[in-house]
C-alpha cells in the first residue's frame, strides 16, 4: 500500500520544465538526486575511475554501469515511472545527458565530515556550481524556472550509522544522530535558497539486514542480538532512531518553507516488510541460517 501512496503522490510533486524558449528540456520532468550508493548511478566510477565489475548489472543492464547492484535502482525507478531517462552523474565526462538533471549521488557518501569528496556538502557545492552556471539559460538548458518546478530527491545517512556502529558503542551512535540530521536540513535548506521546492526525502533502511553487516558482525554478536528474521536488532533500532528525527525535520521544514512540497518516503518499511513477508514476493531467501 505504501508502495502505491508513493507511485501516486510522485507525478503530482514533478511538474515539467518550463517549456519556453529558453528551455531545451522538452517538457521532461527535470529531477536532481543527492545520495549514497543506494542511488548512484555511475559518479563513484565516473570521480574515481574504478570499474565495478560483474556481478553488477547482470540483471538488468547486463554490463556493469557503476550502480552498486545487478540491476536498476529506486532511481531508475523513479526515472521509468516519470517516463524519462536515467540520470546521469554529474562527474561522468563521457557524454553526459543533464537534459532530465543530475544525479550527485556518490557511493559511499556520509553527512560528515563536510568538504570530504564526495559527502552531501560537497554534493551541494557541486549543484550550486551548475546551478550558477546553467540556471540563466546557458547552452538553452535550463531557465530559472526550471529549478524552481524540479525534484530533488535526497536518500542519505545509512553509512554514517554504519561507520558510527563499527566505531562506537550504541549509546554514541545515537547521541551523533542528531549531527547527521542537521546536515541534511542545511542542504535542504541550500537548495530552497536558490529556488528548489519540492523534496522527496528517504528514510533509511533497515541497516541490520544488510548482508554486509551481517558478514561483518555476525561472528562476534550471540543468538538475542539478532531480531525473528535475522537482523541485528541494534543497527535497525539505530536506523529507526535516525527516521523518526528525519520525519521530524520534513515537518519541521514544511512549516518553514513556504510554497514547498516534501514527501517523506518511508523506505525503511518497505524494505523490512520484503525481508519479513518474502515468501509472498517471489524467490526471496531468508536471512536466517
Amino acid at each position: 500500500m505504501r508502495a502505491v501512496m508513493i507511485s501516486c503522490l510522485l507525478p503530482l510533486m514533478v511538474c515539467c520544465c518550463n517549456s519556453n524558449t529558453n528551455s531545451g528540456c522538452s517538457g521532461m520532468p527535470l529531477i536532481f538526486n543527492f545520495g549514497d550508493s543506494n542511488s548512484d548511478t555511475g559518479g563513484f566510477s565516473a570521480g574515481t575511475g574504478l570499474e565495478a565489475d560483474y556481478p553488477y548489472g547482470r540483471a538488468f543492464f547486463h554490463t556493469p554501469t557503476g550502480r552498486a547492484s545487478d540491476g536498476r535502482l529506486v532511481i531508475d525507478f523513479l526515472c521509468e515511472h516519470l517516463d524519462t531517462k536515467y540520470l546521469s552523474p554529474y562527474l561522468d565526462s563521457l557524454e553526459p545527458d543533464f537534459t532530465n538533471g543530475v544525479n550527485f549521488a556518490i557511493c559511499g557518501a556520509c553527512t560528515l565530515p563536510k568538504y570530504i569528496p564526495f559527502n552531501l556538502n560537497i554534493q551541494i557545492l557541486q549543484f550550486k556550481r551548475f546551478y550558477k552556471r546553467y540556471s540563466n539559460g546557458v547552452r538553452n538548458l535550463f531557465a530559472k524556472e526550471d529549478f524552481k518546478n524540479a525534484l530533488y530527491a535526497l536518500d542519505i545517512g545509512q553509512n554514517d550509522l554504519s561507520g558510527s556502529f563499527g566505531a562506537m558503542s550504541y549509546d554514541q551512535v545515537i547521541e551523533r544522530i542528531p549531527s547527521f540530521i542537521s546536515e541534511i536540513k542545511d542542504a535542504m535548506w541550500a537548495i530552497y535558497e536558490v529556488g528548489g521546492r519540492n523534496f522527496w526525502v528517504h528514510n533509511t533502511g533497515p541497516l541490520g539486514c544488510l548482508p554486509r553487516e551481517l558478514a561483518i558482525r555476525s561472528k562476534k554478536l550471540s543468538g538475542i542480538d539478532f531480531d525473528e528474521y535475522g537482523c541485528i536488532k541494534s543497527m535497525n533500532e539505530g536506523a529507526k532512531n535516525f527516521n523518526t528525527k528525519l520525519k521530524h525535520l520534513c515537518e519541521e521544514l514544511r512549516s518553514q518553507m513556504d510554497n514547498s512540497t516534501i514527501v517523506y518516503v518511508d523506505t525503511y518499511s518497505i524494505k523490512y516488510d520484503v525481508i519479513a513477508n518474502s515468501t509472498s514476493y517471489g524467490k526471496f531467501f531468508s536471512l536466517i541460517i
